[in-house]
């Protein structure tokens, strides 16, 4: 009996944290763009969750359309209603100057 109860509360738990996955990746990447406040260009998502619920969020890590970024951005999205939980954005700390495409070393030759 106690082994029965125990599996209908982990049972119970498992439906109530069964939320519907409603903004897929893509979603997510055009949701991410609204919220970040400058043009992306690269991307990457990845799927997390929070809370006791395991209530399902995107971490979307962006970064702006000039080449190279200028400015790179983190947003964290709701997967079950896209609403927008967070948003950080910076300048690019990153030194990109190694692939610097206008002083490219090949000779033609």
């Amino acid at each position: 009996v106690a082994v029965g109860v125990f599996l209908l509360i982990v049972a119970a738990y498992h439906w109530i944290t069964g939320w519907p996955l409603n903004i897929d990746q893509t979603d997510a990447l055009v949701h991410a763009t609204k919220a970040i406040g400058f043009p992306v260009g690269h991307a990457s998502a990845q799927l997390a969750w929070r809370g006791w619920l395991s209530r399902p969020t995107w971490r979307v890590l962006v970064y702006s359309n000039d080449d190279p970024p200028s400015q790179r951005g983190l947003v964290e999205l709701d997967a079950v209603d896209g609403a927008p939980l967070g948003s950080y954005s910076e300048e690019n700390p990153e030194d990109w100057s190694a692939y610097d495409r206008s002083r490219s070393t090949d000779t033609g030759s």
